[in-house]
C-alpha cells in the first residue's frame, strides 16, 4: 500500500530528477523541454511528471545549486 508520505517522497525524487534535466538543458543553451520530452529523457510517464511538478517538494539548498 502506498502511503501519502511515500507518494510525497516519490514525487519529490521525480521533481529533483526533472529539475536536473532542465538545468542540464539550460547549461547547454537548449530550449525548455516539454512534458513529452521530459518523459522521454527520464523514463517517467507524463502523468507522473505532472503530478510531481504539482505535489513534489525540493529542499531549498537544491534550488541554490
Amino acid at each position: 500500500m502506498i502511503t501519502k508520505e511515500s507518494a510525497n517522497v516519490r514525487h519529490s525524487v521525480v521533481l529533483c530528477h526533472i529539475l536536473h534535466v532542465m538545468k542540464e538543458n539550460a547549461n547547454h543553451h537548449l530550449h525548455s523541454p516539454t512534458i513529452e520530452e521530459l518523459s522521454s529523457q527520464t523514463g517517467y510517464t507524463e502523468e507522473n511528471i505532472l503530478e510531481s511538478m504539482e505535489f513534489g517538494h525540493v529542499p531549498a539548498n537544491t534550488l541554490l545549486q
